[in-house]
């Protein structure tokens, strides 16, 4: 007997340990996904875009909808992913394990044909995962099914040619799933040639129905204490708020319906988008979380963040971040003098915390000195170049940095850095250009990871460099990110970011040799700001971009409510 890919699913199909749910997938936890799941059963349905937010069922639903077609209408499946490694990452840790535990999928396993991580040669049909660069893989055999994940990141080129593997099926069927990314990229255009299914939902007051969007989020909080969460109904007359409680969460998800925005389309072309206020495992806490960070990071110039929001949790495409390269003026301030602070115990007005940050040069440093206050306004005190490392660390002992405070970049003589930063309790430092952020994992008081948080430093790396002594920690940077938010500062246009009128030459041309600059991806051809430098020597800015980080760590920049003291 024939079962759609529902009856199916609740039948057979058990969840992956790393799942939000375990045991038997059930469609009353996910309504929304019916129409999406009976179209790719549809014969009349040749391809299907869902456009939506992150961790929203769309690689569930993706799995689901493969192994369906193994056992009840079976084809040769492609599916593609950015890379090979996330392929096998996602086979090994996630597809395999639900398919040991479904019954009709063993039973179409061959004992003859080969089995591993990327290919399954069922006795229906082979299921073979690959990444875009993999050319052989992509523009291949004909298939007759094929499921395109996350494309936004695939290189230029590899969604086109995957298309053409389905050209000579007459009863292919061609599934994207991703997260947007730019507006009118390959998935934003799939989505627009579709129908344009929008989720709208029913407001139990007023009766009219509206599409779900963040616009209509309302939250009151100080800081990072949010004190309450709603979602008010766009209805100007109507005053009905939804809280993220169960009851509410589940009209929104049962008293919903698809609407189509495009009735120009090819009716065998559906297209779906949805943010994640819809599915019900998305706390709307973590969503406001997540804007007021992001808010709090685009005000130190870090757009990042903002945009990894709007694309990836409100599902809306677009750069959001500056698309034009600006040349930049450095101001300086007539206000002090570098020999304000030479003296031992002066400090700024309201000092938190002072940093030193060191670059090394071949055979001498380059050591910059900076107070902040705990608002994220600073005063730059000391920049020179330093001969020997005995000056260094007398420079720095009169500057009254301690030790902790103190970090060196470890990207030149490394072994040589590390050896000093064990002596002396400094922190070590290495930047990465190509990394945007690094997980960091947030547990509960009983040990237990309750969410996972990006941040543009990693957490503490620790090296041994010799028998008997302490381990050296080091940090990792998201370079970029942080170049953007030294050069929002530079500008003038975020915090009080100071510089001593006689601070010298040096140190200002040292300052803006580095700038964003058009440059054109040779992967997937885009033309995209990256920070370019110039002429060599740009230490100041390096130590400055140190300095950013420091204040990041310490919660002084781009946190949505005030550090407490730091121990000394």
């Amino acid at each position: 007997m024939f079962l759609d890919p529902i009856q199916w699913a609740e039948s057979y199909f058990y969840f992956d340990s790393s799942s939000t749910y375990q045991g038997r997938w059930r469609l009353d936890r996910a309504p929304w996904l019916k129409d999406v799941m009976l179209a790719f059963a549809d014969p009349k349905v040749k391809s299907g875009v869902c456009r939506c937010s992150a961790q929203s069922a769309k690689t569930q639903t993706g799995m689901i909808l493969a192994l369906w077609s193994v056992c009840e209408d079976p084809g040769p499946f492609l599916w593609v992913m950015p890379a090979i490694d996330e392929a096998k990452t996602f086979s090994e840790t996630r597809l395999q394990e639900s398919m040991e535990a479904c019954e009709p999928v063993q039973a179409l396993r061959s004992g003859r044909g080969m089995h591993t991580a990327l290919e399954m040669h069922f006795v229906s049909a082979p299921l073979i995962l690959t990444g875009a660069g993999s050319s052989s893989k992509i523009s291949g055999k004909p298939i007759r099914y094929l499921f395109l994940d996350e494309e936004k990141d695939m290189r230029k080129g590899a969604v086109a040619k995957a298309l053409k593997r389905v050209r000579s099926k007459w009863d292919s069927k061609v599934w994207r799933m991703s997260t947007p990314k730019g507006e009118d990229d390959s998935i934003d255009r799939a989505f627009m040639e579709g129908d344009q299914r929008h989720w709208h939902v029913e407001c139990p007051l007023c009766h009219e129905a509206h599409q779900l969007e963040f616009d209509y989020m309302r939250y009151d909080a100080g800081g990072l204490n949010i004190r309450d969460i709603w979602y008010e109904c766009p209805n100007p007359a109507c005053v009905h708020q939804w809280r993220d409680i169960p009851q509410d969460r589940a009209w929104m998800n049962n008293r919903g319906t698809w609407v189509a925005h495009n009735q120009d389309a090819d009716p065998g072309e559906r297209s779906w988008t949805w943010n994640a206020i819809l599915p019900v495992w998305v706390s709307w806490r973590d969503i406001v979380l997540e804007w007021i960070k992001a808010c709090a990071a685009s005000e130190i110039g870090d757009k990042e963040p903002l945009r990894v929001f709007w694309n990836e949790t409100a599902c809306r495409p677009g750069s959001y971040r500056d698309t034009k390269a600006e040349k930049e003026l450095v101001r300086l301030s007539g206000t002090y003098s570098v020999k304000d602070y030479e003296a031992k115990g002066t400090r700024i007005d309201n000092e938190f915390l002072r940093f030193a940050t060191v670059d090394r040069g071949k055979g001498h440093y380059w050591l910059l000195i900076r107070a902040w206050r705990a608002d994220g306004t600073s005063k730059l005190l000391f920049y020179e170049s330093i001969g020997t490392y005995k000056r260094l660390r007398e420079t720095i002992g009169a500057y009254e940095v301690s030790p902790h405070l103190v970090f060196c970049d470890a990207g030149y003589e490394k072994s040589a850095v590390l050896k000093e930063c064990c002596e002396n309790g400094w922190i070590a430092l290495h930047g990465l250009p190509n990394v945007d952020s690094f997980i960091h994992k947030v547990r509960n008081a009983l040990g237990k990871v309750i969410r996972e948080e990006r941040k543009v430093f990693s957490q503490f790396e620790f090296y041994s460099v010799g028998r008997g002594l302490p381990p050296v920690r080091l940090v990792n940077l998201a370079t970029n990110r942080l170049k953007d938010i030294t050069a929002y500062l530079r500008s003038s246009r975020g915090k009080a970011w100071e510089i001593p009128g006689d601070i010298g030459g040096i140190y200002l041309h040292q300052l803006v040799r580095e700038a964003r600059e058009e440059v054109r991806n040779s992967r997937t051809g885009a033309v995209t700001l990256a920070w370019q430098q110039g002429v060599k020597g740009n230490h100041a800015w390096d130590c400055e971009v140190y300095q950013v980080a420091a204040a990041m760590m310490a919660g002084i920049l781009g946190a949505a409510q005030k550090p407490e003291p730091a121990a000394a």
